[in-house]
This record gives C-alpha cells, sequence and structure tokens, in this order.
C-alpha cells in the first residue's frame, strides 16, 4: 500500500480537525494516540473506527491487524503522522475511534430518557407486586 503523502488528504484533514472539541463534539470521535493507549482501548472492547500508522517507523504486524478489525488502517509518512499527534514524541499509531459521551445525538438522549421513564414507570407499577412475592417481604 502507498503511503499517504500529502498534507491535503482529506482523511488526515479529517483528523486533524479533531483536534478541536467542536469537531470532537459533532463528529462523536476521539483521537488516541500511541501504540500502548490504542492497545489498552482495544482490550476494553474499543475497536477504532479508522487507524493512521507510520510508513518507515511502523509497529508491529498483529497490531496493525487487531487495527484492521475495526477499519481501514492507513499507511501514513511519518513527518505527516508527527503532525497530526499532539504527544511530546511522534507516535506510530493514531486512531479515531467513538466517544461514549459525546457521539450522543439529542435524538439518542430523547430515546434514551424515554426508555428511562417507561421502566421507573413500570417499576413503579409492577415493582410492589414483585416485592410481595419476595419470599420474606410478604
Amino acid at each position: 500500500m502507498e503511503p499517504i503523502s500529502s498534507r491535503a488528504n482529506a482523511r488526515l484533514k479529517a483528523v486533524r480537525r479533531l483536534q478541536a472539541k467542536r469537531h470532537r463534539l459533532r463528529e462523536g470521535l476521539f483521537v488516541a494516540e500511541g501504540e500502548d493507549i490504542v492497545e489498552e482501548g482495544m482490550a476494553e472492547g474499543l475497536l477504532p473506527v479508522e487507524s493512521f500508522v507510520a510508513a518507515e517507523r511502523a509497529p508491529d504486524e498483529t497490531l496493525v491487524q487487531r487495527l484492521a478489525r475495526g477499519g481501514p488502517v492507513h499507511v501514513v509518512a511519518d513527518t505527516l503522522l508527527a503532525e497530526l499527534g499532539t504527544l511530546g514524541h511522534p507516535a506510530r499509531v493514531l486512531s479515531a475511534n467513538w466517544s461514549l459521551v459525546a457521539g450522543w445525538r439529542p435524538a439518542a438522549i430523547v430515546l434514551a430518557l424515554g426508555l428511562l421513564v417507561t421502566a421507573i414507570g413500570m417499576v413503579r407499577s409492577i415493582g410492589p407486586l414483585i416485592v410481595k412475592r419476595l419470599p420474606g417481604f410478604a
């Protein structure tokens, strides 16, 4: 695969925009930098939407294969990948991940609140019946 070598690449521009909070909130994504952080996220079940790996200082091939389970893996020239990161040293891996908080859109919040209200209503109406039937609560 030919590495991305242009600053004008659309995928790199999209990741660069995620440095601003308003874009992270709007897109519902955040960027994880560095092999350790990316691997910890994947160990917790957080698969990346897409990943970016260094061309010259490529990470371990098994990590790249695990990244590919979540989404496309782009090979990027090291200098461009270093520009994307905010760490004190250039990372060999960056991944864009869904944010658990920022990904909530207003419609999802309304749906979640509706389910919560329904669940509370059910507990209020059938909760006493359940408690009466439990041993020791009669």
